[in-house]
């Protein structure tokens, strides 16, 4: 089979579709760009908008956006990270994992580079401090919404539980999860701790 290649960088959402690939058991390489530095070489060619991850398939037709690269992956190879559509968890896998692609993720874009977006410095401190604000709400929803067993759907693990395992190191951080979102710290626990996992992980150490 040929080799699927990811183009991430170090800490990002990148490291959701390379625990996918490793949960696929998927021949890929892995390229691994420098943060503010996406613009050179010839990666603005591949993804315009200088975003990771991008996935550049063995057809040469290139993805992006992590929850479409996870979720092409896993119905293209049959994995099992996305439930059947005729069971129950279905319409909450739905649900949930959009909700962290179209609420939670947006916060850091609009909470990261406040320059963007606003002036003078202290309408970004502001603007950083509410989506952060924000963010700590809305995981708060999740939490309440999680089974309260294994995975966030109960026994069966799915994507969701990998985005919450990355998510958990970007803040509030990892002791904010372990006091607050104690259900949600224990999934991410949960995935982290796979073996075939420990490199990827690694990044966050």
């Amino acid at each position: 089979m040929v080799s699927y290649l990811l183009y991430t960088a170090r800490g990002c959402g990148g490291a959701m579709v390379e625990v996918v690939l490793q949960k696929l058991k998927l021949p890929h390489d892995i390229r691994i760009l420098e943060w503010g530095k996406f613009a050179e070489g010839d990666y603005p060619t591949i993804n315009p908008l200088l975003q990771v991850p991008t996935l550049r398939l063995p057809s040469g037709e290139i993805m992006s956006e992590s929850l479409a690269i996870c979720t092409f992956l896993n119905a293209r190879h049959q994995g099992t990270l996305v439930p059947d559509p005729q069971d129950r968890a279905y319409a909450r896998y739905q649900r949930w994992s959009v909700f962290l692609v179209a609420s939670i993720y947006p916060t850091f874009y609009y909470g990261d580079e406040t320059s963007r977006w606003v002036t003078p410095e202290a309408a970004q401190a502001e603007l950083k401090a509410r989506t952060d604000q924000q963010r700590e709400k809305m995981w708060l929803q999740m939490e309440d919404a999680a089974a309260g067993s294994r995975y966030f759907l109960g026994e069966q693990e799915s994507l969701i539980d990998i985005f919450v395992a990355i998510m958990v190191h970007w803040r509030p951080r990892q002791e904010w999860f372990r006091k607050h979102a104690p259900k949600l710290s224990s999934i991410a626990r949960r995935i982290a701790d796979q073996p075939e996992h420990a490199s990827t992980f690694a990044q966050f150490s």
